[in-house]
């Protein structure tokens, strides 16, 4: 059997349908930091918008992580995805309507978080149920190219929806590619797994199993460290590029979409790295040491004044976050047991998801106190110190080995 996830067809469609909603995720993504910023002008809120689209994936993970255990994955999925189309289609109307307010930004933003919240951690788990074992690293992998191919496309996509045609129509768009993983998930054959769980067991003794089982096992929580600081200080500055765009390098929307793109080249990079490499203990090495290097690019980020230079320095910073964040999931779910996959999973979203909205609150705080370059500077001299100390730490975790093997 071939280990490229490719030469599963369950595999291609859900790639497929991932690839256009994603598309329309990133667009979403630049058009509330942008709809944020016009409306208030402050970095602040542009984080506070952030905070609510990713903190609520931090606080019910666990709990839809649990359920993904339990129930059927796909069909899980299909309900949270319909509740977020049904966030995009609100979003789209009140900005049509020219009824668009910082309260009610916050509060679509804050439902869209806790939709993904339920979301997020069925999607995770279903990978199990869409390819062999042996296929698995290779559908993490493909999975981060889609999504970073997407975080390239989709905010040029979304820049010249914004500047020639408005907020509105991006919202509108937006909503018109989440009907694509609506039609993928309705078919979507699954191949079976075995789940040795009872489902007379409650809600907080598998919360309890599923969080004592991460935190006994060395490796996952290793992994998790991982993505907690790549998430909480890399992903956390790519949430203020409006900020950066407009004040720092006045280039507005145009720029803005220019800076995730350029982001998103290097992250293709890293994804196709990930998808390709076989070796485990490599690519644990790498992403510890991807940790260390992204502190130390936020750093250059914070005293580039130039636009073209901070073009150039962003496909590096893009490369080593997703080496860190796609290198540790893979990690993560080459190891974990299946009956505890949902609930492991989930603990890592809540990491990742949590991450992004307390560092970039954190961040857009400090920003608007010291001023956003400055801000910058030091939150990546923080992040350079903990990722190497992450790297002197891995020496004590025991070689990476598969979940299942002999």
């Amino acid at each position: 059997m071939s280990s490229s996830a490719l030469s599963t067809p369950a595999y291609r469609r859900f790639l497929i349908g991932s690839t256009i909603t994603t598309h329309g995720l990133w667009i979403l993504r630049l058009a509330l930091g942008w709809q944020a910023w016009q409306l208030t002008e402050s970095e602040f809120f542009v984080a506070a918008v952030a905070f609510a689209a990713y903190f609520p994936v931090a606080v019910l993970g666990p709990v839809f992580g649990a359920y993904a255990d339990r129930w059927d994955r796909r069909r899980a999925a299909q309900i949270f995805n319909v509740l977020n189309i049904g966030v995009t289609a609100g979003l789209f109307g009140l900005s049509a309507m020219g009824l668009m307010t910082p309260a009610a930004l916050f509060l679509l933003a804050l439902s869209f978080g806790v939709f993904s919240g339920g979301y997020t951690p069925m999607r995770l788990a279903l990978m199990a149920n869409l390819v062999p074992s042996m296929q698995l690293a290779s559908a993490v992998g493909l999975g981060a190219v889609s999504f970073n191919v997407a975080r390239v496309i989709g905010p040029v996509l979304g820049g010249y929806i914004i500047k020639f045609f408005g907020l509105a129509p991006a919202f509108a768009i937006s909503t018109a590619t989440f009907l694509g993983m609506a039609w993928v998930l309705w078919d979507l054959k699954l191949q079976p797994v075995a789940r040795e769980l009872e489902r007379q067991i409650g809600l907080a003794r598998l919360l309890r199993d599923g969080v004592s089982y991460t935190l006994r096992h060395p490796a996952i929580r290793y992994y998790l460290v991982l993505v907690l600081i790549g998430a909480t200080f890399g992903r956390a500055l790519f949430e203020l590029m409006a900020p950066y765009a407009d004040e720092v390098f006045q280039r507005g929307s145009d720029g803005m979409s220019l800076l995730i793109s350029s982001f998103g080249v290097g992250a293709v990079a890293g994804g196709f790295w990930v998808a390709r490499n076989k070796d485990l203990k490599q690519l644990r090495t790498s992403a510890a040491i991807c940790v260390a290097l992204a502190g130390l690019l936020i750093v250059a980020f914070g005293f580039t004044g130039n636009f073209w230079l901070a073009m150039l320095q962003l496909p590096f910073f893009g490369c080593a976050l997703t080496i860190c964040g796609v290198g540790s999931q893979t990690l993560t779910q080459a190891v974990v047991e299946e009956k505890y996959r949902g609930r492991v999973m989930s603990l890592w979203s809540v990491v990742a998801f949590g991450g992004v909205a307390l560092g970039s609150a954190t961040l857009g705080a400090w920003a608007q106190s010291i001023g956003l370059t400055t801000a910058t500077v030091y939150w990546g001299a923080v992040a350079a110190v903990l990722g190497l100390a992450t790297l002197l730490w891995m020496a004590r975790i025991p070689h990476p080995k598969v979940a299942g093997a002999s």
